[in-house]
């Protein structure tokens, strides 16, 4: 055996030997026997499950027999410790937070001085275990109480000594006669605990949790109770004066307590503010909440017979199904709120208010729905942006009422009708912007002239409605032609008249051999509609939207389709003729265009600025994408494509080859900051290799922000230079303000290039660092007379150049 393949041998021998060492957990032995106070080491003795496992941070050690494990000090956070016995471990001073001791045996086993942050102990058995100086914020000990979890071993934590047991999870356990006063229990749950004679005097419970807790006669005072959730605590001997003796109650400021499924009978809440506080289903029977501030409180469902609520702010709280329960008119006419005429936000869902007076109020944003309001007074009302889904509205006055945005969804079968809206003030200014009028029967309503921007009518009968000189931008009219939206309600519109239907809604429409000609449908959403022998020609389809829709026949001639979503429409007679029919590819910009779900097998992308553009699951068989630019392009699958000189959505060119006429032509590129993940500016890379020869043209098309293409070179690859090097502008720049511009256009690094370029541009250069530095400043450009002439002559000089070619 030579020397070689001997030390080939060893290594393999190390290397396997590393691969198959299984690492093993064993018990722990005092240093010396006979003086314990030495400390601890490991013993050459294996734990019982020990062979072939190993402690690391993860592992999963669940239902393993670790007794006696030496782990001291071990890095193990997050570590599955399910239903394991660990008797007689050593856990001391490891950090184990987030790790899952549930249903583990822990008796006598040492935490000490060890991190439990967030540990999670449900129904852990921790008999004499020692916590001592033992870190338990966020630590979970639900249900140990009766296994073995004692008072002394919470007080010996480090936590505790800190007073800060934040987050700390009780849950279900019996805490009888603890001491927690003056501890921070900050997000802390308590969940079913019984906490009779606990102290918690002058504790932090600020949102700690408290849900069906037993309370009988522990201490609260001078405990902050801000956020914290007492849900089904009287049932649990819960107090009044418990409350009135916290540090919360005696400042008024008992924001955001949770008091749901309580009996709060004739309890006093004057003056508190109770900003956010839930009552949800309790019980206010002659309970006192004069001057109380009851903004965003949430008493749905709550009894609230004889509730005193004089002078109580109430704007945005929930007071939804509480007339079955007591809830009165006159108990909401005395609030402060009511007074000063400023209901907004409230929320009265679900209630009879039949013949309650809200004449004059301001309800923005309030609820509404499902409510009773026969007779019930509107007028005058602010009702902005209000819900009033399925509520009944027999004979409700709403006179002079302002309705923008107000949402009726479903009340012509409560009784809403055409007179009532026809009186409020919004329809005799003619402005019923953003109005939800969904799934009702409006036939014969009468909208001429109204303004119905954003407004939506999604599913609603409009048979011989008037829609005549309305504005229509941005209006939901899906589902509608099925219950009498014709062409002729369109057409009458003021928006199409003026040809602007910019972000109309009309999907899952019957729109067969409607005329779009020449329209602003920017952001339209067209998606699942028919749109068979649609006339679409010069209409500005920027980033609209016709998912799954019937494009047979449709005519698409000179439509700007930048952005536009085409997704699973060549299924449904979408084609590659209609496409190339439009302005834009005919301009060669399909910028952000989305063909999702497609077959655009053969179809030719030759050219094309295909930018931003996405091809999700779409199939490119035999398509062109010859010289097109997919700077951005994302989902783009090009096995079976034609991918000469493409510029790939990374910027990357696998050589470049511009021989024989053939053209390239590199426009600015800004990223796409509107992506998922906005990205920026993306170079030109090309690798392999750059060739242009006599013909070939490499067109560079400049705008006036920062110049984002700047083209780079793999180290070491042949750059040969000829034919073309055109420069120009785009025909919106102010080519004044271009002058002395310099403009980076290759960057040479790592390559020798060879040859020159000829330079065509209709402007003068300085051309001295092309070669060098890549780079070319702009010296002058014609004065606008010379260069229209110009471009005339070129357009002259196009025919004969064609018939020469």
């Amino acid at each position: 055996m030579n020397k070689t393949l001997l030390t080939f041998t060893l290594i393999s021998l190390v290397l396997c030997t590393a691969t198959f060492t299984r690492a093993d957990i064993f018990e722990w032995e005092y240093i010396n026997p006979g003086d314990p106070g030495q400390g601890k080491q490991q013993s050459s003795n294996l734990v019982p499950d020990g062979e072939g496992v190993d402690a690391f941070p993860g592992a999963r050690l669940f239902q393993l027999d670790l007794t006696m494990a030496y782990l001291i000090g071990k890095n193990l956070p997050s570590t599955n410790f399910q239903e394991a016995t660990l008797t007689n471990a050593d856990l001391s001073q490891a950090n184990l937070t987030n790790s899952y001791f549930s249903s583990a045996t822990l008796t006598n086993v040492d935490f000490s001085q060890a991190n439990l942050t967030d540990a999670y102990f449900r129904s852990a058995r921790l008999t004499n275990a020692d916590l001592t100086g033992a870190y338990v914020r966020g630590t979970s000990f639900r249900e140990t109480t009766a296994r073995g979890f004692t008072a002394s071993q919470l007080y010996s934590t480090a936590s505790y000594e800190a007073q800060d047991l934040t987050g700390i999870r009780l849950w279900s356990n019996d805490l009888r006669g603890w001491n927690f006063t003056r501890q921070n229990l900050t997000d802390a749950s308590f969940d079913e605990a019984t906490l009779t004679d606990a102290d918690l005097s002058q504790a932090n419970l600020t949102n700690a949790i408290f849900d069906r807790a037993t309370l009988t006669n522990a201490d609260l005072t001078g405990a902050d109770v801000r956020g914290t959730y007492f849900g089904g605590t009287t049932f649990g001997d819960f107090t009044a004066s418990q409350l009135y003796s916290t540090a919360s109650y005696q400042a008024q400021d008992l924001t955001g307590i949770g008091l749901d499924f309580n009996d709060l009978s004739g309890w006093d809440f004057a003056g508190q503010n109770l900003t956010n506080a839930s009552f949800d289903r309790a019980t206010l029977t002659n309970a006192d909440l004069s001057q109380a501030d009851l903004s965003n409180a949430y008493f749905r469902s709550a009894t609230l017979t004889n509730t005193d609520l004089t002078g109580a702010e109430v704007r945005r709280a929930d007071f939804g199904v509480t007339t079955s329960k007591g809830f009165t008119a006159s108990q909401l006419y005395s609030t402060a709120s009511y007074q000063a005429q400023d209901l907004t936000g409230i929320d009265l869902w679900k209630n009879d208010l039949s013949g309650w007076d809200f004449s004059g109020q301001n309800l923005t944003n309030s609820d509404f729905d499902s409510a009773m309001l026969t007779n019930a007074d509107l007028s005058q009302a602010n009702l902005t942006n209000s819900e009033f889904d399925s509520a009944r509205l027999t004979n409700a006055d709403l006179t002079g009422a302002d309705v923008r945005g107000t949402n009726f969804e479903r009340t012509t079968f409560g009784d809403f009708t055409a007179s009532q809206l026809y009186s409020t003030a919004s329809y005799q200014a003619q402005d019923l912007t953003g109005i939800v009028l969904d799934f009702n029967d409006l036939s014969g309503w009468d909208f001429a002239g109204q303004n119905l921007t954003n407004a939506s009518f999604d599913r609603a009968t409009l048979t011989n409605a008037d829609l005549t000189g309305a504005d229509v931008h941005r209006t939901d009219f899906q589902r509608t032609t099925s219950k009498g939206f014709t062409a002729s309600h369109l057409y009458s519109t003021a928006s199409y008249q003026a040809q602007d239907l910019t972000g109309i809604d009309l999907r899952s429409n019957d729109l067969s051999g409607w005329d779009f000609a020449g329209q602003n449908l920017t952001y339209a959403d067209f998606a699942s509609a028919t749109l068979a022998n649609a006339d679409l020609r010069q209409a500005n389809l920027t980033n609209a939207r016709f998912d799954s829709a019937t494009l047979t026949n449709a005519d698409l001639t000179g439509a700007d389709v930048r952005g536009t979503r085409f997704v699973d429409t060549t299924a449904r007679g979408f084609t590659a003729s209609q496409l190339y029919s439009t302005a834009s590819y005919q301009a060669q910009d399909l910028t952000g265009i989305r063909l999702w779900s497609n077959d655009l097998s053969g179809w030719d992308f030759a050219g094309q600025n295909l930018t931003n553009a996405s091809f999700l699951r779409t199939q490119l068989i035999g398509s062109d994408l010859t010289g097109a630019d997919m700077r951005g392009a994302i989902n783009v699958g090009f096995s079976s494509a034609i991918v000469t000189n493409l510029i790939r959505p990374d910027g990357k060119v696998d050589g470049l080859d511009l021989a024989g006429g053939q053209r390239l032509l590199v426009r600015d590129y800004d990223g796409n900051p509107d992506a998922f993940t906005p990205t920026g500016p993306i170079p030109i890379t090309v690798e392999q290799q750059f060739l242009i020869d006599t013909g070939g043209v490499l067109q560079m098309r400049f705008e006036a922000d920062a110049w984002g293409s700047t083209i780079s070179f793999e180290a070491g690859i042949p750059v040969s230079l000829g034919g073309t090097l055109g420069l120009d502008f785009a025909v919106d720049v102010e080519l004044a303000s271009q002058v002395g511009r310099t403009l980076d256009l290759f960057d040479w690094t790592g390559v020798v290039p060879t040859g020159v370029f000829t330079v065509e541009s209709p402007y003068t250069w300085e051309l001295s660092n092309l070669y060098s530095t890549g780079e070319v400043t702009l010296v002058a450009v014609p004065e606008s007379s010379t260069l229209l002439l110009v471009s005339l002559a070129g357009l002259l000089l196009m025919p004969l150049r064609c018939s020469l070619a």
